[in-house]
């Protein structure tokens, strides 16, 4: 039983059977229990739930020690929260997300020799895994350090050198992607495109990667909001198209996996 709910938490909520694929047990080998490397994700966020946890944390501590007669065990409840919440953000930053990238990368099939685009690439995250499965990567992004700590070409740059995997890095929106139709074997994104604006502006760029894969290609976006508003704009123009939630990122995020008609 619980087999079973750990593949079905940790593959999502449309997999029933859980096949480990080679590159996935090869690229982990080795790789550290807990890094980040590629990047805090919501720094501030984290920070100030950690710091709330905490001053909560010593307040009750206080009236414990102080006044132990009117102390109530269960004033312990709202500081242990604070601190579950961001220590499970600052365990996603550091570890899940490292082995999440790779369930990504296989809904998006991604071969060596494969063209990819990571559009929204921050620190190369999904760029650097799918180089490492032998992809031919290009990796797109504009930069924000309120996102993702730490954010920035040169982290990029860095990542890459240190996982030995070579990247093409451009800076460039998701609106208006640099690239002529039908380049990409696959086109993928994680946690980037809710960050834009305004429900037009994010049609705009679904459209855009949509128009650079080439046909048959496979667009996966990966995110926590407006997961369906993408699934609608593309279902009628996908050959198929599925979501899958995961309930061990955070926040809880859903996959949309579209294949464009050949």
């Amino acid at each position: 039983m619980w087999g079973a709910l750990l593949r079905q938490v940790f593959q999502g909520e449309r997999v029933c059977v859980f096949v480990a694929p080679k590159a996935i047990i090869i690229n982990m080998r080795g790789a550290p229990w807990f890094s980040l490397r590629y990047g805090l994700d919501a720094p501030y966020v984290v920070a100030s739930i950690l710091a709330v946890g905490t001053l909560l944390l010593g307040v009750a501590a206080y009236f414990w020690v102080s006044a132990p007669a009117y102390f109530n065990p269960w004033e312990l409840l709202w500081p242990l929260s604070f601190l579950l919440v961001g220590g499970w953000m600052l365990l996603y930053s550091g570890c899940i997300k490292l082995r999440h990238r790779y369930t990504l990368l296989r809904l998006a099939e991604v071969r060596a020799g494969d063209k990819v685009l990571d559009v929204g690439t921050g620190l190369g995250l999904l760029a650097v895994a799918a180089a490492r499965l032998g992809a031919d990567v290009v990796a797109l992004d504009m930069w924000s350090a309120w996102d993702l700590g730490g954010n920035g070409r040169a982290g990029l740059e860095r990542n890459a050198r240190e996982e030995g995997v070579h990247l093409r890095v451009v800076e460039g929106d998701a609106r208006s992607l640099p690239f002529p139709d039908g380049t990409f074997d696959a086109v993928v994104s994680n946690f980037v495109v809710h960050n834009i604006r305004g429900r037009e502006d994010r049609e705009r760029a679904v459209a855009e990667m949509w128009r650079v894969l080439r046909p048959g290609g496979i667009l996966l976006i990966s995110d926590i909001h407006h997961v369906g508003e993408y699934a609608q704009q593309l279902r009628p123009y996908a050959e198929s198209l599925c979501i899958r939630r995961y309930f061990h990122t955070f926040p809880f995020s859903r996959a949309l996996v579209a294949r464009k008609p050949q």
